[in-house]
């Protein structure tokens, strides 16, 4: 009777293992695709609700208005940082201008150094335009020429500078590397 007992326990192990087995092949092939379905399916759902929220809106008059003001603000915000490509010539005089007015010497400029515009992440529109300028000055004359940079408009970016000392002058020779932000535009 223990022999009999042995195989019968033998069978149903083996029974439950495949059982198991089969289990856990169903899971992974029929369960996990259908959840991963479901979740691209919601994620559809959820952005047709939200394209049809918004032609709801433009459909109304005054939501449409407020959507025009605000689309207006937002491009007013951008131009204090982006500058068109047809103004973008006109940097380098503003530039010299401000270098003028803050009494550098050995100024020159160099723009595009890199050769390449750098194409922003997500942004069909807009590259990130370099310059380079070096100049001699003293400390406060490199401070306001900084000062005058950072705030100019369209934004410049200090990416960086460097300053050595000029002989036994108290001046320093000051090189820096500036970025902009400018809108595509026709090249050549």
């Amino acid at each position: 009777m223990k022999t009999i007992d042995k195989e019968n326990l033998k069978l149903i192990a083996i029974i439950w293992g495949v059982t198991a087995v089969l289990a856990v092949a169903a899971y992974n092939f029929a369960v996990i695709p259908q959840t991963l379905n479901k979740q691209s399916f919601e994620k559809q759902l959820a952005d047709k609700k939200n394209l049809y929220e918004f032609a709801q809106n433009m459909a109304d008059e005054k939501k449409r208005q407020q959507l025009d003001s605000d689309m207006e603000k937002l491009r007013s915000e951008l131009d204090k940082y982006v500058i068109g490509f047809q103004e973008a010539s006109n940097l380098t005089f503003d530039i010299s201008k401000i270098a003028t007015e803050k009494k550098v010497s050995s100024f020159s400029i160099m723009s595009n150094y890199n050769s390449k515009n750098k194409a922003i992440k997500n942004s069909k529109d807009i590259y990130e335009n370099k310059i380079k300028i070096k100049f001699d000055s003293g400390f406060n004359q490199f401070a306001a020429m900084l000062n005058a940079l950072e705030r100019h408009q369209p934004v410049f970016f200090i990416n960086s500078f460097k300053i050595r000392s000029v002989g036994k002058t108290n001046k320093k020779s000051v090189d820096m590397d500036i970025s902009f932000f400018m809108k595509k535009g026709q090249e050549g």
